[in-house]
């Protein structure tokens, strides 16, 4: 018997009395005493509307255009080789802890969405991030057409570029939540370069490619000025020269500050893995991004 009581708007009583009568199979059984087993449960719960209702007014006031200004406080790992030209197999040097580029780096990445209709919108996103370093050789790697010895005065530089154009569709929204996929393109750039102190001539790897993608996204409207967003994009590739993979994955906690701004926390993994044989990179690209994020939200 389950007895359940209001006790004022936002506490609510329930308690639960019963009794379960045991086959005689089971209760002839050395380890069980008694045919009967009875039990009770008493429970307290405070209803805090964490949700927002399906259909609150505040839907319909939505703005059409969302701009978000962020700053990842991100770990950088990045894992290159590079082949020679006659096919020999380059060593996989891991940039940061071999050749010194910096392992942690503040990220600014730039989104927006442009609602057209109520199921309908367009997305468009960008990070960039470029290092340098100085650093001696602890021992020989096979770079490209180069072998740099134990020893040698290193300088390295990278930059990473990423840019996602994607259309999405909602398959459900109300003022509650929203849930919807995405298709379209990825556009990845990344270069390194390696040169010995003092020499003009440098080895370079490099990855400029276009990658369709697909993905999915939810928000979830907590009370009237919290929110919860969550991204997710994948493509696996494996067609002519080219074999890998990119994901990039985003949560989100906005607080809205007012009608047209907000605030928000959350934490963000860009990954990617390509190998591919044409002449810029003729080896095998890793690199990640994750880290937790601060950005800024602004709608129109």
């Amino acid at each position: 018997m389950t007895l359940g009581y209001q006790l004022t708007s936002r506490w609510l009583l329930k308690a639960i009395v019963g009794i379960e009568f045991l086959d005689s199979a089971i209760a002839e059984s050395p380890v069980v005493d008694g045919d009967q087993l009875w039990s009770a449960t008493i429970g307290l719960a405070y209803n805090a509307n964490l949700f927002q209702p399906r259909d609150h007014a505040g839907l319909d006031a939505e703005r059409a255009i969302e701009v978000r200004l962020g700053a990842i406080d991100s770990l950088v790992d990045t894992r290159v080789t590079r082949d020679s030209a006659d096919g020999t197999r380059g060593d996989g040097v891991d940039l940061e802890d071999l050749l010194g580029l910096t392992d942690r780096a503040t990220v600014t990445q730039l989104d927006g969405i442009f609602r057209l209709g109520f199921y309908h919108r367009l997305e468009l996103g960008y990070f960039e991030l470029q290092r340098s370093s100085s650093e001696t050789l602890e021992r020989d790697i096979q770079f490209g057409d180069r072998t740099f010895v134990a020893g040698t005065e290193m300088q390295t530089s990278t930059a990473s570029r990423f840019m996602r154009l994607a259309y999405s569709y909602s398959l459900m929204r109300d003022g509650q939540k929203e849930l919807g996929v995405r298709a379209g393109l990825g556009y990845t750039r990344f270069e390194a370069t390696l040169r010995a102190d003092g020499q003009q001539q440098a080895e370079r790897a490099a990855v400029d490619v276009p990658l369709p993608t697909i993905g999915i996204f939810c928000r979830v409207s907590l009370g009237s000025e919290w929110q919860l967003n969550a991204d997710a994009d994948l493509f696996v590739l494996e067609f002519d020269r080219y074999d890998g993979y990119m994901t990039y994955l985003s949560l989100g906690l906005e607080r809205e500050l007012g009608k047209h701004l907000g605030v928000g926390v959350g934490y963000n993994f860009y990954g990617m893995e390509l190998s591919a044989n044409d002449e810029d990179l003729r080896g095998t690209l890793l690199t990640r991004y994750r880290g937790p994020k601060l950005y800024l939200s602004m709608k129109f």
